[in-house]
């Protein structure tokens, strides 16, 4: 019983950090600071700038426009805004980098009759998924 105790303690934190964002900060057009200039590195490192782009702390047209392009390629509306939701997958190890194959827009995976899954229902998932892998440990069928 301890180790599904301390599984699913590990489960909900992590869960809990995933969904609470790191920095609640939107950037847009005109913004100029260095959270601007680390999401425009990170949007070189990904291929929406070119490796030669010199990059500073301002938001500029050029910005938003990869910006857009990311949003596209990873299934988000096209604001143009780094939004939490834009600067969380930007920072995501499976952001999808430019030219690769376009991540499907959630709304195509998910309308009003099937919802995406809410927090608590990743946690349930994980934690059956903790437990279906330990079940054959302790020998029952």
């Amino acid at each position: 019983m301890l180790v599904f105790a301390a599984a699913f303690a590990a489960l909900s934190e992590a869960a809990l950090a995933q969904s609470a964002p790191e920095n609640a900060a939107v950037y847009s057009l005109g913004d100029k600071n260095d959270g601007v200039r680390a999401m425009k590195k990170r949007l070189q490192a990904l291929g929406y700038f070119s490796k030669d782009t010199t990059i500073g702390p301002e938001f500029t047209e050029s910005t938003e426009r990869a910006v857009r392009k990311f949003q596209a390629q990873n299934g988000l509306p096209e604001t143009g805004e780094a939004d939490e939701k834009t600067l969380s997958l930007l920072n995501a190890a499976d952001a999808v980098p430019a030219g690769a194959t376009a991540r499907p827009a959630l709304s195509a995976l998910y309308d009003e009759n099937n919802p995406p899954p809410t927090d608590e229902e990743k946690v349930e998932a994980a934690v059956r998924d903790v437990l279906a892998a330990l079940f054959p440990l302790f020998g029952a069928r």
